[in-house]
């Protein structure tokens, strides 16, 4: 069964890129809006297509989407298959391995200055995550990495990370805007658009910090525990565990507006 490009996963009626098929080269979707999402990028790939590099660039993408699907379950097996997708110079690959090294993870020895130079050569290959990553750093500063504290950089390629659709890139900014900085005016209802594009996205904190918004009533929302219950089910479904964690205890508290079997 083939798998979806953009999320990994695999339907019963999977999309083709034609263009592609004229070429010999199978790029699955499992859905209409896995495709949209994927097109900034995909038609780059369409420009290079002609190029030896093209069946490369497409192995990454299937060893990279086969990784996440396996994370859970297989992490030596989902690590190698990063490591292969990193080896062939894709950039979401790339991005995955440097947050191994920032935090340690899937067996990865922790190295903050090796993650930064992996996220500044898949920025330099136009990685949404890694622009967003980096910004991160820049926005709070980070002596261990080198990095001090520029809130102009940080904010800029958080911006260059929302333009590629990332949804990082959105969550970090929309977060910038909620608590406001030197370099940018506080705007509630701005960071409840930038947390929803960011769970439109995949990004299941950006749906968290929207539950969050309708409890306490921001950014133009009235104050709704019920649709706080249905942000953070939509974070739950995207594989969050801060809303997990919280709808479970909403649910157990009878506040979600679901049935208590959601959460047990």
């Amino acid at each position: 069964m083939p798998l979806c490009l953009v999320c990994g996963n695999s339907a019963d009626h999977m999309r083709k890129c034609s263009v592609c098929e004229e070429h010999n080269v199978k790029s699955y979707y499992c859905s209409k809006n896995c495709q949209v999402a994927d097109w900034r990028q995909h038609r780059v790939f369409h420009s290079r297509i002609e190029e030896g590099q093209t069946v490369a660039e497409l192995e990454a993408r299937l060893h990279f989407t086969e990784g996440c699907k396996i994370l859970k379950q297989a992490p030596d097996e989902a690590r190698r298959c990063f490591a292969v997708s990193a080896s062939l110079k894709y950039p979401p690959a790339m991005a995955k391995i440097g947050q191994c090294l920032e935090c340690g993870l899937l067996g990865i020895t922790k190295n903050i200055k090796e993650a930064v130079r992996i996220y500044r050569l898949a920025a330099d290959m136009n990685s949404g995550d890694a622009y967003a990553i980096l910004g991160r750093f820049y926005m709070s500063g980070n002596t261990e990495a080198g990095i001090d504290k520029d809130e102009e950089q940080a904010l800029r390629l958080y911006r260059l990370a929302v333009d590629l659709n990332s949804g990082a890139g959105c969550l970090f900014l929309g977060k910038a805007y909620y608590n406001g900085c030197v370099s940018l005016r506080e705007d509630k209802a701005e960071a409840l658009r930038l947390f929803r594009r960011s769970g439109g996205l995949g990004c299941g904190e950006g749906f968290t910090f929207e539950a969050d918004m309708h409890a306490r009533g921001e950014g133009g929302l009235p104050r709704d525990e019920v649709e706080c219950g249905r942000s953070l089910q939509r974070g739950a479904a995207l594989g969050c565990h801060v809303a997990q964690q919280r709808l479970g205890m909403l649910v157990l508290l009878g506040r979600s507006g679901q049935p208590q079997s959601v959460a047990l």
